[in-house]
């Protein structure tokens, strides 16, 4: 190749670059990169994903906080406030009432703040009832007093 033609390549090139750069600075709008990182990571809240799964599951409010041996004003108020704490067992126990999988359990888990501890016992027997589908609280007490572990008791404050 010529040098000749190798220069007017090189500029030509050059020249594109240059046009790329400029066009994609003109188009570059960090509130507009921040809200698009916003809305493709931003999760549900505890409550919000929690009732989502309730209205999925086609189960009543009362049925729900029946199995979870959950008061049913501690659950009126988690429905109605949502800056409601909750606990670990509290999600455990709601995961079990609705019969939801491991992921849709570290899901939940997850929004409201924590996760299963494999170096725990008592999170091993919890993962192995819901891997086999055993939801109800009192068969999972059981298989925790195999082990000597309280048994799964939601907080009544």
């Amino acid at each position: 190749m010529e040098q000749s033609l190798i220069d007017t390549l090189n500029a030509y090139i050059e020249k594109q670059l240059d046009t790329q750069l400029a066009t994609s600075q003109e188009n570059h709008n960090p509130l507009s990169s921040l809200e698009d990182y916003i809305y493709l990571n931003h999760l549900p809240s505890f409550r919000e994903l929690l009732f989502n799964l309730i209205d999925e599951s086609n189960a009543l409010d009362s049925d729900i906080f029946e199995r979870a041996g959950i008061d049913k004003n501690n659950f009126i108020d988690l429905r109605l406030h949502p800056d409601y704490d909750v606990d670990k067992e509290t999600v455990l126990s709601l995961s079990l009432a609705l019969e939801l999988s491991l992921d849709e359990t570290e899901s939940l888990l997850y929004t409201a703040g924590f996760s299963f501890d494999t170096t725990k016992i008592f999170d091993l027997i919890i993962q192995f009832c819901i891997e086999h589908k055993i939801y109800k609280i009192t068969e999972v007490n059981r298989a925790l007093a195999l082990y000597h572990i309280d048994p799964l008791i939601v907080s009544k404050t």
